[in-house]
């Protein structure tokens, strides 16, 4: 396997090519779409994780990653696509995840908005499914103002995670 060394991290190549596809994809769609419905394209930036287990007492995991969501709306109801590549997860490795989002829109998006939804897709992530792509359902809570806002995200305790984990990631409307 190929690799690109970013400080300590090795990257797998697959890894990266499949974010920057996932990305282009989004972006040269948007366009075509757009046009029929309303509809919101965000940047994800990094993220922070609070893992529940007796060694981590607070938010101290930073994860760096890049994502894209691209969201209609049909009265209160949103759905899209959601795209993320994290560089680092908790034990140092990549990992990322992608899929279709439902879910509802309330609030003003010039103001205060509240979006609560659910990614429905696959993910690669060493924890996971013995670390190949597998299916996963991840209920995400988007809260923001104006155009600056939050994903929290809340993974339970699984069979192969010991403690549940609570992320916070960052996201900008583009559009």
């Amino acid at each position: 396997m190929r690799y690109i060394q970013l400080n300590k991290m090795k990257i797998k190549t697959h890894n990266i090519f499949f974010a920057a596809v996932c990305i282009s994809i989004i972006i040269a769609f948007s366009p075509a779409l757009a046009a029929r419905a309303h509809y919101s394209f965000y940047l994800n930036g990094p993220s922070i994780s609070k893992h529940f287990d007796p060694y981590h007492r607070q938010f101290k995991d930073f994860h760096p990653g890049i994502g894209g969501e691209f969201y209609f709306y049909s009265g209160r109801l949103l759905w899209g696509f959601h795209g993320h590549f994290m560089i680092k997860d908790s034990r140092n490795n990549s990992a990322y995840w992608t899929g279709f989002v439902v879910g509802w829109s309330l609030g003003n998006k010039n103001k205060m908005w509240f979006e609560p939804f659910i990614i429905i897709g696959g993910i690669k992530k060493n924890e996971y499914n013995g670390g190949k792509f597998g299916p996963f359902a991840l209920p995400v809570l988007s809260v923001g103002y104006k155009r600056i806002g939050f994903n929290l995200c809340y993974i339970p305790k699984l069979r192969r995670v010991t403690y549940p984990i609570l992320l916070v990631q960052i996201k900008v409307r583009l559009v």
